[in-house]
């Protein structure tokens, strides 16, 4: 069985070339039902057709949606984030502990040892200046 790739194929292109002629066609559709007075449409035959003040609300929804989906998924991750304190970060056994590093020799070029640092320490590290860094207490 041929795993899912998210490489170009064949079914994509079909699919996303009825999509961007799909698109075209609504939009087309929309701009003349929002721009062709009511009369002309009811003289064709379409008389069962929203108000026109849709015309104005379904842009104005689709930037609010476009602003707020970013917004919201940022809020959910800031929620679903645990605070620094907490105590369900996973530590591994098998890890050195931080402070037995700086035991370890750097100058003859050879990698250092594998330790598992504090999640504040490099949250410390990463979003604070040079000059602002104070050892852990």
């Amino acid at each position: 069985m041929p795993q899912p790739s998210p490489g170009p194929s064949p079914e994509r292109a079909a699919y996303g070339f009825v999509l961007y002629l799909a698109s075209y066609i609504l939009f087309a559709l929309f701009v003349i039902w929002a721009y062709v007075p009511d009369e002309v449409l009811h003289s064709i035959g379409l008389t069962y057709l929203p108000t026109k003040a849709w015309a104005i609300v379904l842009p104005i929804l689709g930037c609010i949606g476009a602003v707020s989906i970013p917004v919201v998924y940022f809020i959910i991750n800031i929620l679903h984030t645990q605070a620094l304190e907490e105590e369900i970060e996973i530590h591994s056994k098998s890890n050195i502990p931080e402070p037995t590093i700086q035991n370890f020799d750097l100058s003859s070029g050879s990698v250092p040892p594998i330790v598992e640092l504090d999640l504040a320490t490099v949250c410390r590290h990463l979003n604070l200046g040079k000059d602002k860094l104070s050892p852990a207490s």
